[in-house]
């Protein structure tokens, strides 16, 4: 393919899938250097890729201008006025299809599959005939994308960065909270923005929050603003050893900054992992509906937490039973994996990150 001018890559819509995605942002800016790289991400998503290195422009996204032909055609006739060279899909629905079809994208490329195989340029079989029974991890995924493309993987790692306004703010937010210079932190992440079905029990979090107490260390509980009542619940749990962020919530944005300062990390299956992750925090993962197969990626400090239960993993929302594959997991084992992936995590030499 002839080197493109301008580039319009189509963002998963997750949180953590957009971390997942940042090795192809790298591998696609290092094999054309020089076009004009554009990010399309939903609009929850867009702050992580504030000053992203390997991104021109980031378009934010919600999620409406997808929902229906006539906003379709609105989001087409913004694309078009971007005279596209070339859209690349990392979304395999075809919604998201549409709308670069719409906008006279010239060379369109993304998995086949939900009827949009006319819509695409570059139609890719999928990568595996059963996929959901088979995972793959979710970076492996957009790989292939590339490599139909020509474009050579640029390593595994995962590309965010802090910014330097995001670093101030999170530090002025935890002297807010009462946290001192060299306070051993460890984040509790109870939410998930997928459902119900992820969340790990209030009564588990606090009981670790105790244990972490106990152990010397400063346990944080973080949300995002919708979740104050969750961030409330573990606090209270917690017997109030836990401190609450509740009053002045770590936006997206901020996440990088803040978990370079975390000295590990107890979360869900969510986006805040994936952060955790790039920023090499020793993190321990209590995962319940989902298949770990779609994340074992840059896995060195991470611990997954899981049960193998008869009914799972189903990928549900909301779990329509007894939600035993999270209520089985104690506090206590969180706790000894999470102190044994501390004592053999050496200190993370001082580095630049992107």
């Amino acid at each position: 393919m002839k080197a493109p001018a301008r580039i319009l890559v189509r963002l998963p819509n997750w949180v953590g899938d957009v971390v997942m995605a940042t090795p192809a942002l790298r591998a696609i800016r290092m094999h054309w250097p020089k076009a004009h790289l554009v990010a399309l991400v939903r609009d929850y998503a867009a702050s992580l890729l504030n000053e992203h290195p390997r991104v021109d422009e980031v378009w934010s996204l919600s999620e409406r201008e997808e929902r229906g032909p006539r906003q379709a055609w609105k989001l087409g006739q913004r694309l078009k006025k971007g005279d596209f060279d070339l859209g690349i899909l990392f979304t395999n629905s075809w919604t998201s299809a549409l709308p670069f079809w719409l906008g006279r994208v010239r060379a369109r490329v993304g998995y086949r599959g939900d009827l949009r195989s006319p819509l695409l340029t570059h139609p890719i079989p999928p990568l595996q005939k059963q996929v959901r029974k088979q995972p793959v991890p979710m970076p492996r995924l957009y790989q292939t994308v590339l490599d139909h493309l020509g474009i050579a993987a640029a390593g595994p790692e995962y590309e965010l960065r802090a910014t330097s306004a995001a670093s101030d703010a999170v530090e002025r937010k935890l002297r807010r909270f009462g946290v001192k210079d060299g306070a051993p932190l460890i984040g509790l992440n109870p939410g998930a923005r997928f459902g119900a079905s992820k969340l790990w029990p209030v009564e588990e979090f606090g009981a670790l929050a105790r244990q972490l107490h106990g152990a010397g260390f400063t346990p944080i509980v973080l949300g995002a603003a919708n979740e104050i009542p969750l961030i409330h619940a573990v606090a209270a749990a917690s017997g109030g050893l836990a401190l609450a962020t509740s009053s002045e919530c770590f936006e997206l944005a901020e996440l990088p900054a803040l978990c370079l300062r975390l000295r590990g990390f107890v979360t869900t299956d969510s986006g805040p992992r994936h952060i955790a992750n790039w920023a090499g925090v020793p993190t321990v993962v209590v995962m319940g509906p989902t298949h770990p197969g779609w994340t074992d990626w840059n896995m060195e400090t991470t611990r997954v937490l899981r049960r193998d239960v008869p009914c799972g993993p189903c990928h549900k929302k909301i779990c329509p039973l007894d939600h035993r594959c999270l209520t089985m997991i104690p506090a206590q084992e969180a706790f000894a994996v999470l102190t044994a992936l501390l004592a053999s995590s050496a200190p993370a030499p001082t580095q630049t990150r992107f």
